[in-house]
C-alpha cells in the first residue's frame, strides 16, 4: 500500500547489542523500504531511464524542444516534452542559454501504437538477501520485487490523452499484468494522479543478470543479481 511505501515497517530480528552492551530489542525499530526509482525528468543526477532501457526507443535527435514528427514517433518510443513544457520553454530561453539560470526540463518516453514495444531491465537494488536460492520459486518476482509504479507526466490533453490503467499492455517478467490502477492517495500533481501501482503477476519470472563473464546460476545473492523484464505496448487507438 502506499502508506507502507511512505512510512516503511517495522524490523522483526533477533535483538541486537548497543554500544554500551545493553540488549536492545530491533523488533521496536523501523526500517523503510528500498525504493529504486529512474527518470528522464532533468536535473538528473542519479537514475536516469537510459540504465534501464534495453529496446524500443526512437533515435535521439538532439535538441529536445524539437517538434517531433509522426516519423519519429513511427520508429519507436521518443524521448520528449508536452506542448505546455515545449513553449514554457522557448520563451524562457529567450532570456539566456540558461533561461532563468536553473535545469527544468519534464523529459518523458511518449508512445503511440505505432512506436512498438518498450523494453526495460529493472535491477534488483536491495535489500540484500541473505539466504541462497536453490528453487525455481526463488526466482519468482514478487520474491524479488514488491511494488512496480510507473508515473506519467502530469499534462491534460484532451480526449486523446493515454490513461495509462486503460491504453497500455504491460508484461512483467513474461506475464501479461491483469491489473494497472491509479495512486490516488498520494503522488498527485496539480489535482492530477500521475502514478499507477502495476501488479506484478503471480507467475511473473526475473531473471539473472551475467556478471562479467560467467553465468553463476542459482547461487547466493552476493554471486549473482537479477532483473525483472517490463516491456510497455500502447493499445489505446486514440492515443495520438
Amino acid at each position: 500500500s502506499v502508506t507502507h511505501v511512505l512510512f516503511g515497517t517495522k524490523m522483526f530480528e533477533n535483538s541486537s547489542t548497543s554500544g554500551d552492551g545493553a540488549a536492545e530489542d530491533e523488533s521496536s525499530l523501523w526500517h523503510m523500504d528500498r525504493i529504486s526509482c529512474r527518470s528522464n525528468f532533468l536535473p538528473n543526477i542519479n537514475g536516469h531511464m537510459s540504465e534501464i532501457t534495453v529496446s524500443g526507443v526512437a533515435e535521439e535527435v538532439g535538441d529536445d524542444l524539437m517538434d517531433k514528427t509522426d516519423d519519429h514517433y513511427n520508429s519507436g518510443w521518443v524521448i520528449d516534452v508536452g506542448k505546455v513544457e515545449r513553449d514554457t520553454k522557448r520563451k524562457v530561453a529567450k532570456v539566456g542559454k540558461n533561461g532563468l539560470g536553473y535545469i527544468d526540463m519534464k523529459l518523458a518516453l511518449y508512445g503511440i501504437p505505432e512506436s512498438g514495444t518498450l523494453k526495460l531491465s529493472l535491477p534488483h537494488e536491495g535489500p540484500v538477501h541473505t539466504h541462497k536460492h536453490e528453487h525455481d520459486s526463488d526466482m519468482n518476482a514478487g520474491h524479488w520485487f514488491e511494488t512496480l509504479v510507473l508515473c506519467e507526466v502530469n499534462e491534460k490533453r484532451g480526449d486523446n490523452e493515454c490513461k495509462m490503467d486503460e491504453d497500455l499492455k504491460i508484461v512483467v517478467g513474461g506475464i501479461e499484468v491483469a491489473k494497472i490502477s491509479k495512486i490516488t492517495s498520494a503522488a498527485n500533481y496539480l489535482k492530477k494522479a500521475i502514478c499507477n501501482n502495476v501488479e506484478i503477476p503471480k507467475e511473473a519470472k526475473v531473471k539473472t543478470i551475467l556478471l562479467e563473464e560467467e553465468d553463476t546460476g542459482l547461487l547466493a545473492p552476493t554471486d549473482d543479481k537479477v532483473a525483472l523484464e517490463v516491456e510497455i505496448t500502447v493499445i489505446g487507438k486514440h492515443v495520438t
